[in-house]
């Protein structure tokens, strides 16, 4: 049975668009109904002329990072003890290099094709861009994962991820409400900062941050910017807030450490009583879990606030670690496009409709 389709084809020369409007089996029967060209303008096609020329070491760090996915998933079945043919399917995230929700745009590496073929297993991967065609910010994605993780728990709760970035969910089943968004820098900054001047990847359980000293000022000037006047839901890049390294390097490295954890936690904490309840309980994940001095200042800030809540580490909750979080989501996720479930909401992502996350490539 034929069907219309329409072809479309770029081609190495950069000039312009081809397309063509056809009826097809993709067998032995074919009738083009239409062609057309529309040429780029020549600002995009000396920039395409100039990326082209610039995108070998990409292609390579891009392979190289994929490789390192494959023997994951190699490594992973092996402790399972299962076989390829058993798994229906990968969760591929990918490398973030770029957030700009604003614009709609994510830049993301990893070769999903590599990675399937090379395993012999279906991966689903690409799961922002359909929520950012649909003027959603892409992120956060991993609300509907913590809502199934706190399901038997007390209402409302919070699941808070410190990761390079630190996001929220809030969850409450009575109102059938879930509220998730970027609350500010999370780990970002800190593990820049513990690289730069201690050259170490991060601070090991805040030890850096307990001996430093808070610059107030900093602090509060910090959360004077545009993106905490926002309204939720939204979400930023890792880089949004560099300058702040700026403002700080005439500080001692460990007053810098100690100020920057104090901008997370405050700006968590900002976030918290946006919310329209108070949570009964909230659930840290991500790296900023084991930061103990992180944990101290949360608490220390949320009882300030009179926001009675307990705060404990989700891996509480049996089967969960928190630090494997994102890529058990990731597992999740890749569940819910096989069922045609949505991922993503307006209330999580602000996408005009709630979509299904991910593109699938066959083995």
């Amino acid at each position: 049975m034929s069907d219309y389709y329409i072809g479309l084809m770029s081609g190495t020369s950069f000039d312009g668009v081809d397309a063509s409007l056809v009826r097809t089996d993709g067998r032995d029967n074919f009738f083009c109904i239409a062609n057309l060209y529309i040429p780029y303008p020549k600002k995009l096609s000396e920039a395409l002329h100039e990326l082209s020329r610039q995108i070998t070491p990409f292609l390579r760090i891009e392979k190289e990072l994929t490789e390192f996915h494959i023997k994951a998933v190699l490594e992973i079945l092996k402790i399972g003890e299962f076989k390829a043919e058993a798994i229906k399917a990968i969760g591929f995230h990918g490398q973030t290099l770029l957030h700009d929700p604003q614009n709609q745009t994510i830049w993301q590496i990893g070769n999903p094709h590599l990675l399937s073929k090379q395993t012999g297993i279906d991966v689903v991967y690409d799961f922002r861009r359909a929520d950012m065609a649909l003027g959603g910010q892409g992120a956060p994605l991993v609300p509907i994962f913590h809502q199934m993780i706190t399901k038997d728990y007390e209402i409302p709760v919070v699941v808070i991820n410190i990761g390079g970035v630190a996001n929220l969910t809030y969850i409450d089943k009575n109102q059938q409400q879930l509220i998730a968004f970027d609350t500010g820098p999370g780990n970002g900054l800190i593990d820049d900062a513990c690289r730069k001047y201690y050259n170490q990847n991060y601070d090991d359980e805040g030890k850096i941050a307990a001996i430093g000293k808070v610059d107030n000022q900093i602090v509060n000037d910090f959360l004077q910017q545009e993106y905490f006047k926002l309204n939720y839901p939204k979400s930023l890049d890792r880089n949004i807030f560099k300058s702040v390294l700026d403002v700080l390097k005439n500080h001692s490295p460990e007053d810098i450490i100690a100020t920057l954890t104090d901008i997370t936690a405050s700006s968590i904490v900002k976030a918290v009583e946006l919310l329209p309840n108070h949570p009964q309980k909230i659930f840290i994940c991500g790296g900023g879990s084991k930061n103990k001095q992180m944990i101290k200042l949360l608490k220390g800030k949320l009882a300030y606030r009179k926001i009675q809540c307990s705060i404990e580490n989700i891996s509480i909750i049996k089967g969960f670690d928190a630090n494997y979080v994102e890529s058990q989501a990731f597992a999740y996720l890749a569940a819910r496009f096989f069922q045609n479930i949505a991922s993503a909401f307006p209330s999580t992502t602000n996408a005009s409709r709630e979509n299904i996350c991910g593109c699938l490539i066959k083995k």
